[in-house]
């Protein structure tokens, strides 16, 4: 067998068990950290004096990801902001069960037109460049109090809100609080945003049909990383770039990608659940600044057969003590290997994800759209497979040379950099839902040992079918459908029903029933021009 880990024979469902049990409990012990700081937080804002930047806003908009990925907002004046860190915004809880197509709720998803939640700003406030005035936090969706609670304690003002069970923002909270727990781990990440940039055409009396929208053209057909691309878009890129750093977002490169019109834009590492704060950020102002250039910008998976699709590539390492542990120590390494070894933990956490790549793309890449990019030859990963800096593979370990600057850590060594990237990932996914499956496919792994097979230095689809099996290759799903499938019958899955017992238990069962019901749906009604509005 190319992976080795405990056979169900063995002691993996009682160890399995065993950890589900813990993580219960750490979960618990997370939210109690959470309303404790939350407490704490208040306390600060109701004390503190507005400063000069303070003063020059009007507006926040309190923002949300809902489990198809759509970025949703409230907006409230400025005066009013410091009331709802304590109160929270109101908010129908139906909204987490509403597909990207359609304000409909999901049948059978537990949801109805009754119920409310409170969105509880969760991030720092961040002002944006191309809205004067106007500031964005994200929030986390908490549940709404009865008000007899104040009453009973003698209080005008409601206690500390405690965090939503289909609330994924705090599920990817929990979930670090496991890894940090069990394994003294923590996660950093990295985004490759692309997008494609459009311009709509005017509208012509007798070509565009009265009240109708005229059709909008990617900004350029220039192949990848064309000069003549950047040069054309030099104005608006920059202006990204600019209002990525004032608010707090590094960015490390950007160039035209493959696909007419297409752009990448890739910012630096943090903490994941700050990683992903920010990535909602970047597509806010990815958008927003678009907009002040007269364009659209699109995050759609593929919107073209005959172009290169957009990905949200997440490159992914696992600290300890603040320094990357993705390599294993400096007297294991070969100096004549062409790669540098990685450390058991890394292994088996990658592992993990590898193995549980069919199933996980129902977090990571969760529309039908998605599948139309996961090709052989589309650069985004169609098989199971691991390699180093190998385009082909869903998970790309690499390496970047690194030099040591006045910054540099002191425990900085040549493999500080080391990263994998995870390409199954795309903008129809949430990514605090997307974060928390890849935890949980990666707990897994750590728990069970389970090891990397030899690293693929060549295009899966090159090998041929007797190759691929020797070698524990398997195609990825095909389709949104076939991935559905896998998840329900468990067919070609790693340990299927421990791998969904994590899910349940670092997702929550909400946010996985809103999740597949969704999903459910997409096979019944999902039509490709609504990827206009999902992202």
């Amino acid at each position: 067998m190319p992976f080795h880990f405990l056979s169900k024979e063995s002691e993996g469902p009682g160890m399995v068990d065993q950890l589900l049990s813990r993580i219960s409990l750490l979960t618990s012990l997370a939210d109690e950290r959470y309303i404790e700081e939350k407490r704490e937080q208040q306390e600060s804002l109701a004390s503190r004096l507005s400063t000069p930047a303070e003063d020059a806003r009007k507006r926040v908009r309190v923002l949300l990801c809902d489990s198809s990925g759509l970025r949703r907002c409230r907006v409230v004046p400025w005066h009013r902001f410091r009331s709802i860190g304590t109160t929270g915004l109101g908010l129908t809880s139906a909204c987490m069960a509403q597909p990207a197509y359609s304000d409909c709720i999901a049948p059978n998803s537990g949801l109805d037109p009754v119920g409310e939640i409170r969105l509880v700003p969760a991030s720092p406030v961040v002002d944006l460049p191309w809205a004067p005035g106007h500031c964005m936090v994200l929030a986390d969706m908490c549940t709404q109090p009865s008000p007899l609670i104040g009453l009973q304690q003698g209080a005008l003002s409601p206690p500390t809100l405690p965090s939503w069970s289909g609330c994924p923002r705090a599920a990817l909270r929990r979930a670090l609080v496991a890894l940090k727990e069990e394994y003294g781990l923590s996660l950093m990440c990295g985004f490759e945003t692309e997008f494609v940039l459009l311009r709509r055409e005017q509208w012509v009396p007798g070509r565009h049909l009265e009240g109708g929208l005229p059709p909008l053209h990617p900004v350029d057909d220039a192949p990848y990383a064309h000069s003549r691309a950047t040069g054309a878009c030099a104005a608006v890129l920059d202006d990204m770039v600019d209002t990525l750093e004032n608010m707090g977002i590094p960015c490390l490169q950007y160039h035209a990608e493959s696909g007419p019109g297409q752009f990448e834009i890739v910012t630096s590492h943090f903490e994941a659940l700050e990683a992903a704060d920010k990535l909602l950020f970047t597509r806010e102002a990815i958008v927003g600044v678009a907009a002040k250039h007269g364009l659209e910008a699109s995050f759609v998976p593929k919107m073209s057969s005959s172009a290169a699709g957009c990905g949200c590539h997440c490159h992914l390492s696992l600290w300890k003590g603040g320094v990357n542990i993705m390599a294993a120590a400096p007297s294991l390494q070969d100096p004549a290997q062409p790669h540098p070894s990685l450390s058991e933990q890394a292994s088996c956490f990658l592992a993990g994800v590898l193995q549980g790549l069919p199933t996980l793309l129902l977090f990571t890449a969760p529309s039908f759209n998605s599948f139309d990019r996961l090709v052989p030859g589309g650069w985004s990963g169609a098989f199971t497979a691991w390699g180093w800096d190998n385009r082909e593979v869903p998970l790309r370990l690499t390496c970047p040379p690194t030099t040591n600057t006045p910054d540099s850590s002191p425990a900085a060594t040549p493999f500080s950099s080391l990263n994998a990237e995870y390409k199954a990932m795309d903008a129809t996914a949430n990514p605090y839902i997307a974060l928390t499956a890849i935890v949980a496919a990666g707990m897994l792994g750590s728990l069970v040992k389970c090891t990397l097979p030899p690293p693929l230095q060549v295009p899966p689809a090159l090998l041929d079918p007797s190759e691929q099996a020797e070698r524990g290759i398997s195609r990825l799903p095909a389709s949104l459908s076939d991935a559905i499938s896998q998840l329900e019958t468990g067919r070609n899955a790693w340990m299927c029903d421990e791998l969904q017992a994590m899910y349940a238990t670092l997702l929550g069962p909400c946010l996985v029933t809103f999740v597949c019901i969704i999903l459910l749906l997409l096979g019944s009604y999902y039509v490709l021009h609504s990827l206009y509005t999902l992202c």
